[in-house]
């Protein structure tokens, strides 16, 4: 499997990393007979990006990527490129997710094998956090990373750095 599968099982894993608790509702029945429910409200996620505000501006966005990928400046001819593209489309999303999934298919990207990332999944899950996010994971987001890892052998080096890329907090600084 890779980052282009349409059916890409892996893509809602990652999605669900980065989903908060909006609220939960949980509920048993017996004989067709409501035995106990649970409301829960908002769940605030801490740690969560509290210290990210800003949005970036489309600009700051892809060259940000860039850097991310490649450890060094985008030139401005690329840009321009890159920028062109994603001014010509309504929807910004759909230009984000292509203009990603290029970027790294382009083999100047500086990241670890497959290989090395599951030789040392702490390692790799720290080191794309701090990456991409720009923080350390706690606790629960290193021991989830680390379990989606272990439980999916098919999911390669792309496809964490394309989920972190895509994620909300990434979308910040």
């Amino acid at each position: 499997m890779n980052i282009t599968d349409s059916n890409n099982m892996k893509t809602l894993l990652f999605a669900l990393l980065w989903i908060g608790l909006a609220g939960l509702q949980i509920s048993c029945t017996k004989d067709k007979q409501q035995v106990k429910q649970y409301v829960l409200g908002e769940v605030p996620a801490p740690g969560y990006f509290p210290s990210k505000s800003n949005p970036k501006t489309d600009l700051q966005f892809i060259s940000i990527a860039f850097s991310d990928l490649f450890g060094e400046q985008i030139s401005g001819i690329r840009l321009n490129r890159l920028m062109d593209g994603y001014n010509s489309l309504g929807d910004k999303q759909i230009i984000i997710d292509r203009i990603l999934k290029n970027l790294l298919k382009d083999p100047a990207v500086l990241k670890p094998s497959d290989a090395e990332m599951r030789s040392n999944t702490t390692l790799f899950v720290r080191d794309t956090y701090r990456k991409f996010l720009v923080r350390e994971p706690n606790d629960s987001e290193l021991w989830y990373l680390k379990k989606v890892l272990a439980e999916n052998p098919d999911i390669t080096t792309d496809d964490v750095y394309y989920a972190f890329m895509t994620s909300e907090e990434y979308k910040y600084y």
